[in-house]
């Protein structure tokens, strides 16, 4: 009896057996099946999800399953799920529905992502989940218990990222969610289930929310397995709104789910925080009501983003002496950085270097680089060499030794030659005396005529080369003197930064920036010229020491040119020169708010400005139009009975530094051969004096002289 009732539940237990072998086969059938509906329909499973959910070894937690050739390669954490459920669950009629939807929207729009599903213990053993969970996409999951939860999940990656909040409660994403901007992905496409439109709303209206561009949202509707998806509304508008329904198993409409928000901002007002800084923004009063009115390379970008993209401008200011702003001890910045920050402007334009200097790139972003620039220093010319060296410049110190040579040597050579082997007397006796001999090679070197002609070959053989040299060298002395004479020759100046360190001058700079940016140098001389670094908030205090040739200014070089041209010349001239060497190369951007989805937008149209050729166009056509002012200001002051006087030795100053020839040679171009005229006074008075004394002395010794 026992061995037969043993033979029964045997039998029983293959039949139970077979019966969840079929079981599993119906369910396997079914899936292929559901895997061939239409795309209005939905999808859930396929044949081949499914064969890999039913071989997956039991022992392991069901994400860690699903996840395990993607763990193999070493990318994306996983929490764990708990176990993979039951085979006899019963989907009920509303996750059914919404997995459906789920499964519909990812495949359509997250194709290609990389995926990170969110859930809190409502949706920890539904059916959506795992019909998301079965989706071929690379994917994470993150059980949330705690806002603080959010943290675990990636919020980069190199692709597409699709983030999926599976949420009965929201109340932990919404305090997340206004928490910053350092831990969330802008460019990822969020689906986020809520119970309510009001939820929705309250997550768009959120430091992230209101920054992130596609993000979709899923409400249930009372009628059963009827969803409304929801997009939300940035920049132009505040909120979530309405794009299609889910009912009978598809959308209502074809509307596409990520929308682009950006195209057209329906003429919504962005404020432009900048202040003036020639040439990028350059200020001037409107002629008619006394308005700033606002232009240069800056204001065209903008102006151009906002024609494109059709939205508003309004513009402000930082506070005086803020500019760019600085990084203050609590962490807040000021200026042009601190309205961005704060939220008080959209948009940040001014000469913005492309850095992360300070953390900049803690509180804002920037768009693609339209231009480029480095940063120079911007000191005082030296003084031009005395005016009565000019007489000396055409030869160099080598040249004029040798020539003096030449000259102290040709006059006793002639004598030499002349006194030796005369056996016949032939040579005229002056060229035998010394003095005659070195006044006759002077004279030569002077080009001056002489009466008499050595009689001997030797002689005549010398004075012909003596002519030759002497032609040649008082030409190239004469044909460069002119010049020389009316041209001041500037004395060697500071050249490079190791020049500049050597002479022990200070660097001044507005604000913190540059000093920074010297600090964190990899050359020694500028870390050195750091510890010098004098921080200003006015450009006037700036010029007052660099004039006074204490320190140098340091600023980027389109504006140090600008500055000098239109503010530093006067009449053609300036004091001021700009270094050689120069460091620190920057890009230029548009600055925006950090996770703000202007930016991409932004990127797009500056890299199609750079491609035209636009942004070189408005910087010279800015340069035009402020010379143009500046002329009319001019003109104006003169009518005004404000024309300008210049004294003749300011006039020869600019005359040294520019180096433009004056009208006729003055007396002051030819003080340095009059200084030889008056030394040659000197010297025959000299030789006078000791001729009347020495002559009376030889009157005194010889009694008979008459």
């Amino acid at each position: 009896m026992d061995r037969e009732r043993e033979r029964e539940n045997g039998a029983m237990a293959d039949y139970l057996a077979s019966l969840h072998t079929t079981a599993l086969c119906v369910v396997f059938f079914a899936a292929q099946t559901l895997e061939a509906c239409s795309e209005n329909e939905g999808c859930f499973l396929g044949h081949s999800e499914a064969r890999a959910l039913n071989d997956t070894p039991k022992s392991l937690p069901l994400a860690t399953e699903l996840n395990l050739g993607y763990l193999r390669s070493g990318h994306l954490p996983v929490s764990v799920l708990g176990d993979a459920g039951s085979s006899t669950e019963v989907i009920q009629e509303g996750d059914l529905s919404l997995s459906r939807l789920l499964v519909a929207i990812v495949t359509e729009e997250m194709r290609e992502c990389v995926l990170a599903l969110v859930f809190d213990s409502h949706f920890e053993d539904s059916g959506s989940l795992r019909q998301l969970v079965a989706l071929p996409n690379p994917k994470q999951l993150v059980k949330i218990e705690e806002p603080l939860d959010f943290q675990k999940v990636l919020w980069s990656s190199f692709s597409c990222r699709g983030y999926v909040f599976l949420l009965g409660d929201v109340t932990p994403l919404l305090t997340f969610a206004d928490l910053g901007d350092y831990v969330w992905d802008y460019d990822g496409r969020y689906l986020i289930i809520g119970s309510s439109k009001s939820e929705l709303q309250a997550l768009s209206s959120t430091k992230k929310g209101r920054k992130t561009e596609e993000l979709a949202g899923v409400v249930k509707y009372p009628k059963r397995g009827v969803w409304g998806i929801y997009c939300n509304q940035v920049v132009w508008a505040q909120g979530v709104k309405r794009l299609t329904t889910w009912q009978g198993g598809k959308f209502t409409t074809t509307t596409p789910l990520y929308p682009d928000l950006l195209n057209d901002l329906r003429g919504a007002p962005l404020t432009v925080v900048t202040f003036p800084w020639e040439p990028s923004v350059i200020y001037k009063e409107d002629k008619k009501d006394g308005t700033p009115v606002r232009y240069g390379r800056d204001i065209r970008v903008v102006e151009t983003l906002a024609k494109v993209m059709n939205f508003t401008l309004a513009y402000t200011e930082p506070p005086e002496g803020e500019l760019w702003g600085n990084k203050l001890e609590n962490g807040s910045w000021t200026g042009l950085f601190g309205f961005l920050e704060r939220g008080d402007a959209d948009i940040g334009v001014g000469n913005t270097f492309v850095s992360n200097v300070n953390g900049r790139m803690d509180v804002a972003e920037f768009s693609s680089p339209y231009d480029a620039d480095v940063s120079c220093f911007l000191g005082t010319r030296p003084p031009p060499l005395p005016r009565w060296q000019r007489i000396l410049y055409p030869f160099q110190l080598s040249t004029w030794v040798a020539f003096l040579v030449g000259l102290l040597l040709s006059g006793p050579i002639l004598c030499f030659l002349a006194r030796v082997w005369d056996v016949r007397n032939e040579e005229h006796r002056g060229l035998k005396s010394f003095l005659y001999a070195s006044l006759y090679t002077f004279g030569l070197h002077l080009r001056e005529s002489q009466a008499y002609l050595p009689s001997r070959r030797s002689t005549q053989v010398f004075v012909s080369f003596l002519w030759l040299y002497t032609i040649i060298i008082i030409t190239a002395y004469c044909s460069n003197l002119t010049a020389f004479l009316t041209v001041a020759r500037q004395p060697p100046s500071i050249d490079t930064v190791k020049g500049l360190y050597a002479s022990g001058l200070n660097v001044a700079g507005l604000g913190y920036f540059f000093g920074k940016a010297l600090e964190l140098s990899s050359n020694q001389y500028l870390r050195g010229l750091a510890e010098r670094y004098e921080v200003h908030t006015r450009y006037e205090d700036i010029w007052t020491v660099v004039r006074r040739g204490t320190a140098v200014n340091l600023e980027s070089r389109k504006t140090l040119q600008y500055l000098v041209t239109t503010q530093l010349t006067s009449r053609g001239a300036t004091s001021m020169r700009i270094i050689k060497e120069c460091f620190s190369p920057h890009e230029i951007g548009v600055t925006v708010q950090r996770g703000s989805p202007l930016r991409r937008k932004f990127d797009m149209w500056v890299l199609r400005m750079v491609e035209a050729g636009l942004i070189e166009h408005w910087f010279l056509d800015s340069l035009r139009i402020a010379k143009k002012d500046a002329v009319e200001k001019n003109n104006n002051a003169k009518k005004g009975g404000g024309e300008e006087t210049v004294t003749e030795g300011e006039e020869e100053e600019q005359v040294a530094v520019t180096g433009v020839r004056s009208r006729s040679i003055n007396l002051d171009h030819m003080q340095g051969i009059f200084f030889v005229l008056f030394l040659g006074y000197v010297a025959s008075g000299l030789v006078l004096a000791g001729e009347v004394v020495f002559g009376r002395k030889r009157v005194g010794d010889n009694p008979g002289f008459d």
